[in-house]
C-alpha cells in the first residue's frame, strides 16, 4: 500500500513528526560536517558513505541495547535516530544521483 502525506494513517503522523525532528536535531549536532547550506533542504546532512555507516551502526547498536535492557523508552527514541539516519542517507543519495546523473530510480 502506497502512502502518500494526504493518506497518512493518523497512528503514523507522530512517528514520521518525531523522525522530522531528530532529522532537525541531528542536522543541528552534525552541522560541521555538512558540505552546504541547507536551504536547498531542510533536513539535508551531507555525509561520506564511511561516516553515515558509522552513525547508522551506533544507532542500531543503541537499538540493541535497549532491547537487550529491557527499555521500551528508549528503544523507541534509538529506533526515531536510526529511521532519521536512514531518511538523510537517503536523501543524500538521491542529491548525489541528481548532481553527478548516476542515474536509477529515486
Amino acid at each position: 500500500m502506497a502512502y502518500t502525506a494526504l493518506k497518512l494513517r493518523y497512528e503514523h503522523r507522530q512517528i514520521f513528526l518525531d523522525v522530522l525532528a531528530e532529522l532537525d536535531r541531528q542536522r543541528e549536532l552534525h552541522a560541521g560536517e555538512t558540505a552546504r547550506d541547507h536551504a536547498e533542504s531542510a533536513y539535508s546532512i551531507e555525509w561520506s558513505a564511511d561516516r553515515a555507516l558509522t552513525i547508522l551502526t551506533e544507532e542500531v547498536g543503541e537499538v540493541a541495547r535497549a532491547i537487550i535492557e529491557g527499555d521500551g523508552d528508549g528503544l523507541r527514541i534509538e529506533l526515531v535516530q536510526v529511521a532519521a539516519v536512514a531518511v538523510a542517507m537517503i536523501e543524500g543519495l538521491d542529491t548525489a544521483r541528481e548532481e553527478l546523473d548516476l542515474g536509477g530510480d529515486a
